[in-house]
């Protein structure tokens, strides 16, 4: 399990920190990334909402 699924688990249970751990992972990555992953976390959070 990547740090980014540990957020995404977060995310299901508390929508506030969600975001905070999401950017925390973010930031981790390298800027190259930070559009795919913000697209990811995007992706997710609709994704759990349809849930």
């Amino acid at each position: 399990m990547t740090l980014f699924d540990c957020a995404i688990l977060q995310s299901r249970a508390t929508p506030n920190t969600t975001i905070q751990s999401m950017r925390f992972v973010i930031c981790l990555r390298p800027r190259k990334t930070f559009k795919e992953a913000d697209r990811q976390k995007q992706a997710e959070l609709e994704r759990t909402q349809e849930v």
